[in-house]
């Protein structure tokens, strides 16, 4: 049986009183299988261990890989983690015998070869193109051969941007403190944090200016590029918005295989875990994106991606070739990446994870407070940051505390946003110090308190 958000909640109870009975054997889920009771649990197999989706990020915070290592554990059973791209801390664990790691030398199918990956420039900046000259040609050859090409961008939406030449004015979310998308197909302003949306506005709101021009490009602006420099052929774009609605990403992927498409378009929907036999080029666009993000996991995200994503191409007996559009051709992760080599990616990450003090060196706990009153946020943070620390010294403990300070999201749907980051030893009991520190904190309905332990990002 299968478990996920998608099945109404009739399906979703009988697919746990199955498995809660023992007349299914197999359960299939998202993160929330991982709490589904079994009669006789007798294997866990985390696949794409690396996601970020493991990780519940609101209301009960949880890494499901994490919990179904525990759980594992506490019932002697094994538990495997796959991925192409394991997590660093995955992988680190692996190396010092925390982890067993069995390694797969060859493709799923035989003879498959990785496939050739190109760095080559992007089109000149301002000149609106998303796709240079260099890979539009690769795209022709390809689809003259009578083969599928992939073209990925990890930006939905026609523009990340609307914005006024004359005064500088750029759309924004009312309620986040970020941009809101241009969608042009429902001509409207989105918000991809909260959904906010609203009228493409006539004018400039600030000038009154009628010139307000798209910046930057998304899918929706890509498919329609690549429609205008292939007007013969069948073009797909895949992505949130395109497949919003139950199956349609099912019928998508199904045309894809009939071969009655071309080119696919498409964000992370289509860089995983999807096998496409007649795929023999993918694209990628921007693919430097990631490595702008205030992150530390940022170059592994990256290397992460561009491996998943070349992953898509030659995986039968076509061989496969990968162009990669970047600005920053020298990054170590992009190189990496390239090459097809994790190893030479950790021998340029590890050391400066060490050196600025970041996992798998450290454990991080992120602390967070939200309320509509700034002021109010601030104070109680502060507060809390003041009790930890003093909690720490009482414990004899000289971990790191940064903060407080605003979230680099500081405000989303409407509520003010700051944290503190706590950097501890590996396996220091975070909570310890922490928990005492909430339950003697006073109840305040205004500002609302989170700690997340081992976070996968800070914003």
């Amino acid at each position: 049986v299968t478990l996920n958000s998608d099945l109404a909640d009739m399906e979703r109870a009988r697919s746990w009183l199955a498995v809660h009975e023992g007349r299914a054997r197999v359960l299939v889920g998202t993160r929330m299988s991982v709490f589904s009771s079994f009669r006789k649990l007798s294997l866990v197999i985390v696949d794409e261990e690396h996601d970020q989706s493991f990780k519940a990020g609101d209301g009960l915070r949880y890494s499901a890989r994490d919990l179904a290592v525990w759980r594992a554990h506490r019932n002697g059973i094994p538990v495997v983690l796959g991925s192409a791209t394991p997590s660093i801390e995955s992988w680190v664990k692996a190396q010092s015998g925390g982890y067993r790691l069995l390694e797969l030398h060859q493709r799923a199918v035989q003879n498959a070869l990785l496939p050739a990956i190109e760095l080559i420039e992007p089109p000149r900046r301002g000149s609106g193109e998303a796709l240079s000259d260099e890979a539009c040609a690769a795209m022709s050859r390809c689809l003259e051969a009578g083969r599928q090409v992939l073209v990925f961008l990890n930006r939905r939406g026609y523009s990340p941007v609307l914005s006024c030449p004359a005064c500088g004015w750029v759309s924004t979310c009312r309620r986040c403190s970020t941009f809101s998308v241009f969608h042009k197909s429902s001509r409207s302003l989105v918000c991809h944090h909260c959904g906010w949306q609203t009228e493409v506005p006539e004018a400039c709101p600030s000038c009154g200016n009628v010139d307000i021009l798209p910046r930057g490009i998304g899918t929706e602006r890509l498919e329609e590029e690549i429609g205008r420099r292939f007007p013969e052929r069948m073009v797909l774009r895949i992505d949130r918005d395109s497949v919003s609605r139950k199956h349609e990403a099912e019928k998508a992927f199904a045309k894809v295989h009939r071969g009655e498409v071309d080119i696919l378009v498409g964000t992370q929907m289509i860089a995983k875990g999807l096998d496409f036999p007649d795929v023999t080029l993918v694209g990628v666009i921007n693919a430097d994106t990631t490595l702008k993000l205030p992150d530390f996991r940022a170059p592994e995200r990256t290397f992460q991606l561009l491996e998943q994503v070349s992953g898509r191409a030659g995986r039968a007996d076509k061989p496969g070739r990968v162009i990669v559009q970047t600005y920053w051709p020298e990054h170590p992760a992009i190189l990496a990446a390239a090459a097809h080599d994790r190893e030479l990616f950790l021998e340029q990450e590890l050391p400066s994870r060490e050196e600025l003090g970041y996992p798998p060196y450290v454990r991080l706990a992120n602390v967070l407070a939200w309320g509509r009153n700034e002021q109010a946020v601030r104070q109680v943070i502060t507060e809390l940051t003041l009790a930890i620390n003093s909690s720490m010294i009482s414990a004899g403990q000289e971990w790191e505390v940064l903060g407080p300070s605003p979230c680099l999201l500081s405000r989303l749907r409407g509520l003010y946003r700051w944290h503190t980051l706590i950097k501890a030893p590996v396996g220091a009991d975070i909570s310890a110090i922490i928990e005492p520190v909430l339950k003697a904190r006073k109840a305040n309905d205004e500002v609302r308190i989170a700690v997340d332990i081992d976070p996968d990002n800070l914003f």
